[in-house]
Order: C-alpha cells, then structure tokens, then sequence
C-alpha cells in the first residue's frame, strides 16, 4: 500500500525531501527492504514489516513472511506465525542493520550509554512522541570472524514505552578506510529526493518526510544520515494479557480447602541442617495443549489462554532443623539455566534455610528446565525455529505452577497436621538464582502472594544477555550450524526476545514497584550483581535496575548511569554490586572469561546472605560489608 499522499509519477522531487508531512503516515508491507540489501530482514526491527490492524492497542499488527524469519542452509523455514500475533515489537529488541566494515570509533558503548545522548553521537535512538533521545550503545557483532558480514546492533540501555513508535538514525559511521560509509541507493534517494524505480522507495517518500522532520526537530542533519527508519514496540496488553488472564481465572477459587495436595515422600534428616526434605505434588490449571515439552498455550475465541483440564506440579520442600525452635518463613526458590526444582539442595541454599530461619521450596520453570533441552536444541538444529514458541508459552504455565505452589504452601500446607507448625505463612518470600532472577523478574510483576523478592546475578533484556553468556555458546554453535549466514544468528536472538517478552523480565519489571498490574500489590526487589560475572552480565542488571525505578546501594564499587545513589534503603528497590577484583569485562558482545567465575560466588558470601536476610525481614537494606566496601579480589582466581 503507498502511503497516503506519495508522489505519482508526474510529481517532481522537492526542494526539501524532508519537509513536514501533515498527512497520516501509512506504511508499505515489504518481505525485504532495498534499505539494507544484505539481508533480507534488515533493517529490524521495522514498521514496513508490519500492517495496519485497527482492532489492536497499537493500530499494527506484524507481518513477517518466510523470508523475514529465518531459513536453513538445508531449505527448512521458520513459520512467522507465533510472531506475527503481536502488535509491535519487543521493547528489549537491538535495532540492527548491514553496516559492512563498520568500525566502533566515536560509537557508545555498554560501559559508557550515557555518550549516546550527546548531540554528535553517530547514532540516534529517538522517541518519535516525544522526541526524547533514549540512551543505548552499539554492538558490532562479535561472535564470529567475518568483517563484511557483522550485524551493526542498537541496544537501548533504557527501557522503552510500550505501544510507542521510535526512530533510528545512524550517520558519519566510518568505515576501515577511516572514511564514512556510503548509504545504500534505496536509502540515498529517499534521503536525497532523487528518482528511484524502487517500489518501496516510492511508497515511503511521505513517511520519510515524517521521519527527516522529527530527526531534524532533534537537531539531527539529515545531509549526514547513512540509514534511517522506525518501528513500534507491542502493548503492555499483549506482552502481559494472557499471563495475567490465566493467574486472575486460576487463583481466584485457589485458597485454602480448594488447594489439595499429596505428601508424596519424606526423608528425615538428609542432609547437615535439614529436617525434613518433602516431596509434594500439587494440582494446577493447565492451560497447554498438554503438560509435556513441546506444548503450547490453549487459547480461546477471544484469544485467552483457556483451561480445559489439570495438572500434576511436583514441589520440592526443605524444612530446616531450625524451625523447630520457631516457624520459619517461606521462601520460594527459582531455579538457574535449564535446571530444575532440585536445586535447593545445594549447600548454600541448606544453609541459609537454616541459619536464618526459612523454609525453601521450588517447582520446575517448565519451558526452562532439564526436560525442555531437547525442544531448544530441536529448534535450533532442525530449522523448524518457530518451535521454540513453546518455550515462553510454557514458561507461562510455569508461572502459575509457581503462583499455585506458593498460595498451596501458605494456605493448605500451612494447615498440615504434621508439617504445617514448622511454617509461619505470613512471611513469604522469593529468590531468583541467575536464570531465575532473569525470569523472577516477571514473577514478582505478578504474584500476589509475595511482597519482597531477591534477584541474583539476572537482568534484562533476555536478548542481550544471550551473546554474553558463556552458558550461550553450545546454542549459538548449534545455530550457526543450521544457518551459516554470519548475520542469521543475531537476527534469531531478536526473534528469541520477541517471544520471551511475555514471560521475561523486560516485558513486566516496569511495573513491579510502580504502577503495579491491575490486580496486584507493590514489590520491591534486592538485585544484586557480580562485577566480572561470565554467565549473566551485571550490564543487564543495570537495564533491570533502571526499568524497575531501583536505587543504587553504594557499596564502593563503581557507579551506575541513571540511578540514584544511597547508603541505605528502605521499603524500595535496590541493586547492589559485589567486585571480584576481575578486569574489565569486553565492551563487545561476547562472553567474559577472564580468570574465575564469580556467577555462583556472590550467593554465598556471608555479607550477601546477612543482607538477604535484613531485606526479606524488614524491608531495609543496607551495606554490611567491611568497611561498607563490597570488593573480595581474593576470589578472583586471576593469576
């Protein structure tokens, strides 16, 4: 479709290509875009492969095709369909393009976001509602060796709004010559008002006219720009909807005698400081298709998730030989990386259970969890990647298991004849563990049975922590092997951010302490941080931070962009560093792995566990490190 007022063919080129343009924008749905010629789906993510839908919150609705997902080297395509239900894209997506032989010189980056607002940055990430300019940093794509073929990758370092159109400008990007790369003729003649016998060139001119006069209001020179273009973010309401539709039907007859529960064994004594470890199976919705890896969500004539039977929740108990001597809290635990609900029995977790008083119980993230390996890998090896649908769809249901297992502890099992006096129901907590910190954020967006939460070593976006982490690397070599096109793999993580919105921290944290989710009570968080960290960049802990309103915790480390700082906090968010004295990690995309790993270190520091402790207690957190300096280079295993 041309957009609304284009030039015919008897029209001529303007003196200003970019003067103002009243008339209401349209755009053209393409399959590819000339802008960017060397690769089918750049630039992305784009509002010309979107198409005009009036029934949705944003007036979009995606359009991807076959050719703007992904194909396989062996010819087997990616279905769009799972992402062509949203009504924008992810507010966590990098905004990518071919810039080939781009050089970093004068570009921000993740260390410095704030260089991105001065008014001579290369690059522009811009509010086109408000015309704010949204700090970000660029990434030249650098997990594998081929110059000429590295996505040029925007990441914002601040939340976006949902439902909003934004802008992106790149200009004066030099090349290896130390001069500026050319545009591609697509984007020269709609910069430069001249011919084009391009389809989509002539379509865009008005649009452009509105994207130039918008640049230019933010004092950017049109002259200099080497590509340009916009795309919309999705709506709280399809990001948040079907989870909080499904926690709303399925909790709201969920409280005492309905929750039933089976005590499915015990075992007295199994290790140092527990009492008693339980094995129970709770009962919970289904909302999948069927409870297996693989599933997918149900949904209604109304587009609902929708519950036709039941399943079985296995849930993992530990109380502590301390609650004996008096009940102890609960403490919901979330599980790392494809893991499962056994992981509360490591050692620290044991301890701190009973040193300080808790009982720790876990359910599987479903979606995430050893039984899901196989899906992922699937996905990714055979081509088929529209697959990978199943996994934010049962990440879903996982959430509402964990909602369940909590209301069933609190309630019902707080009742137990047996079991029940070793509990005190009215103090109920969480603690996320890396990858149940990255997801935990979400969680406790939407529980309404948790007021105080701690995240450890997680962030957001899932999309950018992805190429970072060294727990990545096995799935990137899976993925390159199925599409060798250097560029195919980073455009794969933004479909992977485009899914996981809606079960991830970045679609939800915003609204954790303000402006709560219709339904739901005020959370605060601990978000603590391991400078070095090689599986889970503390860089996306400060995303997390900022989108949550948290407050910087001075503990001697280093400052943080965009926060502010205190000694001490109470009854708020909080993100807390912790150094390891490691160097500095890469400013590219790619993991650090210098000396050790401080990822599973911080959880076991006793500072750290004190300060859990006091947070989970009373709401306030404070620095207790020696001399309020939060640095332990002795553990950095550096030689």
């Amino acid at each position: 479709m041309l957009a609304a007022g284009c030039r015919s063919d008897d029209d001529t080129a303007p003196a200003e290509p970019w003067e103002a343009w009243d008339a209401e924008l349209e755009w053209p749905t393409l399959e590819c875009d000339a802008l960017s010629p060397e690769f089918c789906a750049f630039p992305f993510p784009s509002n010309v492969f979107t198409q005009a839908d009036p029934s949705s919150p944003t007036g979009r609705r995606l359009a991807l095709t076959e050719q703007t997902t992904l194909r396989s080297d062996a010819g087997v395509v990616t279905d769009p369909e799972p992402w062509n239900v949203a009504d924008g894209f992810s507010t966590g997506i990098a905004a990518m393009v071919a810039l080939p032989g781009a050089r970093a010189t004068g570009l921000p980056t993740i260390a410095a976001p704030e260089a991105s607002l001065e008014p001579d940055c290369p690059t522009v990430l811009l509010d086109a509602e408000t015309g704010r300019r949204i700090a970000h940093f660029v990434e030249i794509d650098a997990t594998h060796g081929r110059n000429d073929r590295r996505a040029f990758m925007i990441r914002a370092a601040e939340r976006m709004e949902d439902g909003r159109r934004y802008i992106v400008a790149i200009r004066r990007v030099e090349g290896s010559n130390g001069e500026a790369l050319a545009p591609s003729p697509a984007f020269a003649a709609l910069r430069d008002g001249t011919p084009s016998d391009d389809a989509s060139v002539e379509a865009r001119r008005g649009l452009y006219r509105d994207i130039f006069t918008r640049l230019r209001e933010a004092e950017v020179e049109i002259a200099d720009l080497q590509v340009a273009w916009d795309f919309t973010t999705a709506s709280l309401e399809h990001n948040t909807g079907a989870l909080v539709s499904m926690r709303d039907e399925a909790l709201s007859s969920a409280s005492g005698s309905q929750l039933a529960y089976e005590i499915v064994r015990v075992t007295e004594n199994p290790n140092p400081g527990i009492a008693y470890r339980l094995e129970l199976e709770i009962e919970v919705p289904l909302y999948l298709s069927s409870p297996d890896p693989g599933a997918r969500l149900l949904r209604g004539s109304d587009g609902r998730p929708r519950s036709d039977s039941t399943m079985r929740v296995p849930v993992l108990v530990l109380i502590p030989e301390s609650a004996a001597a008096s009940p102890g809290a609960l403490l919901q635990y979330g599980h790392g990386l494809l893991g499962s609900r056994n992981e509360i029995d490591s050692a620290h977790v044991r301890s701190f259970a009973d040193e300080y008083g808790y009982v720790v119980f876990g359910v599987d993230w479903i979606g995430m969890s050893g039984d899901d390996v196989a899906t992922i890998l699937s996905a990714l090896t055979s081509g088929a990647f529209h697959e990978f649908a199943a996994t934010p769809d049962r990440l879903h249901q996982a959430m509402l298991n964990a909602m369940f297992a909590m209301r069933t502890m609190s309630t019902a099992f707080a009742d137990d004849p047996e079991y029940g006096r070793y509990i005190d129901p009215s103090r109920r907590h969480f603690l996320g563990i890396s990858q149940g910190a990255i997801l935990g954020g979400a969680y406790m967006t939407i529980t309404p049975d948790i007021v105080r939460g701690g995240l450890c070593v997680g962030g957001q976006p899932f999309g950018m922590l992805l190429a970072r982490s060294d727990g990545f690397a096995p799935f990137l070599a899976a993925a390159r092997s199925t599409w060798s096109d250097p560029y195919a793999p980073m455009h794969m993580v933004s479909l992977i951010q485009m899914l996981f919105e809606r079960a991830s921290s970045n679609g939800y944290t915003h609204h954790l302490q303000r402006d709560p989710l219709p339904g739901t009570p005020e959370h605060h968080v601990l978000v603590r941080l391991a400078v070095g960290d090689h599986a889970v960049t503390p860089w996306g802990g400060h995303v997390m931070a900022r989108a949550i309103g948290a407050v910087h915790l001075d503990t001697g480390v280093r400052d943080i962009w965009g926060l502010e700082t205190a000694d001490a906090v109470s009854d708020a968010s909080a993100v807390v560093e912790y150094d390891f004295g490691l160097p500095d990690a890469p400013l590219e995309n790619r993991p650090m792995t210098a000396c050790a790993n401080p990822h599973g270190v911080l959880r076991e520091l006793d500072s750290a566990r004190e300060q859990l402790d006091q947070f989970f207690r009373t709401g306030e957190i404070r620095n207790v490190c020696f001399e309020n300096i939060c640095s332990f280079p002795e553990l950095s295993g550096c030689d």
